[in-house]
């Protein structure tokens, strides 16, 4: 083999080196790029599945409040009843209530 011919060689060995080295530049840089849109996926479905969780406590926060505000009405409303019932009766009971309901039915 001639001198110029080694000297072909080594030319085509040094610039297949560069390429490859090239080439395995570009995938680092792709392979680290990946990484971290990997870790921003998995931040954001970290940050979504806390969202899911506050959603879900606030939404069973709303139903105890409201079971709370409904039962504390039923509370309050409970004797309502009853107290209509007392009154009209004692309103009833005494003369002067009689004769006027009678007098606004009969006219």
């Amino acid at each position: 083999m001639a001198n110029s011919d080694i000297e072909v060689i080594n030319a085509q060995y040094e610039g297949l080196k560069k390429q490859i080295n090239d080439i395995a530049k570009t995938m680092d840089l792709r392979f680290e790029q990946w990484n971290e849109d990997r870790k921003s996926i998995t931040d954001l479905e970290v940050r979504l599945k806390t969202v899911e969780a506050k959603l879900d406590g606030a939404r069973d926060d709303i139903t105890d409040g409201n079971k709370k505000v409904i039962n504390r009405l039923d509370e309050h409303l409970e004797p309502v009843p009853q107290m209509i019932s007392d009154t009209v009766k004692k309103e009833l009971g005494k003369k002067g209530m009689i004769d006027k309901i009678k007098e606004a039915v009969n006219g």
